[in-house]
């Protein structure tokens, strides 16, 4: 037995039998190497299961910091982006909205690489729901939106003020819709506006 048993420990010892004293000195060594900080693995074996040393969950509101150079501001729920917060990214993208278990959830404004910007519901990391897509070249899209942008029904306004209404596929029009282009003379002040309203594949008018 080691200088640092106790008393009890030293009389149990002694009355153990061969076999309990070489489990009793494996206990204590194991304890010792363990307290001592000797044993550097995140992963220590007590009683045949293996224990996950976690460092502290954060709670409420903190600023975090990750690998990739992202920081997040806001609520946390037990280490987990959970509540309401914005992210920042280094590509100079940032989330401000809803939270729930690190996944972008309810409602938010969210800022792309290139300058969209979206404002509208999430689900679960995605765009979902009905939102609204303000585009860098003036163009403006309100209706619905799903994983892959614009998906449903929805508006996009053109920054010359054509329009589409009508069915959306994978961010392209695709289905029924309706066309209207706006077009300008020399004079300013006069506008023509010519429409389709039919068939769309793909972003292409069928039968035009």
């Amino acid at each position: 037995m080691g200088s640092g048993a106790s008393q009890q420990q030293k009389q149990l010892h002694a009355a153990a039998t061969p076999e309990q004293r070489a489990h009793m000195n494996a206990k204590l060594q194991h304890k010792s190497a363990f307290l001592g900080n000797h044993h550097t693995d995140t992963n220590y074996h007590a009683n045949n299961a293996f224990i996950r040393h976690e460092e502290e969950l954060l709670n409420g509101d903190h600023c975090k910091t990750f690998k990739d150079g992202s920081e997040y501001r806001g609520s946390f729920l037990n280490g987990h982006r959970h509540g309401t917060g914005t992210q920042t990214w280094t590509d100079g993208s940032n989330y401000t909205g809803g939270w729930e278990n690190d996944r972008k959830h309810g409602n938010g404004i969210w800022i792309f690489k290139d300058k969209t910007r979206y404002e509208g519901e999430m689900f679960e990391g995605h765009l979902s729901g009905i939102g609204y897509l303000h585009y860098d070249s003036g163009g403006m899209y309100h209706g619905e939106c799903g994983f892959s942008g614009r998906e449903g029904k929805g508006i996009y306004t053109y920054p010359n003020g054509t329009t589409y209404n009508g069915d959306w596929h994978i961010d392209k029009p695709h289905g029924k819709g309706k066309y209207i282009w706006c077009t300008t003379d020399e004079d300013p002040n006069y506008i023509e506006y010519i429409s389709y309203d039919g068939d769309i594949f793909g972003g292409h008018l069928q039968g035009f």
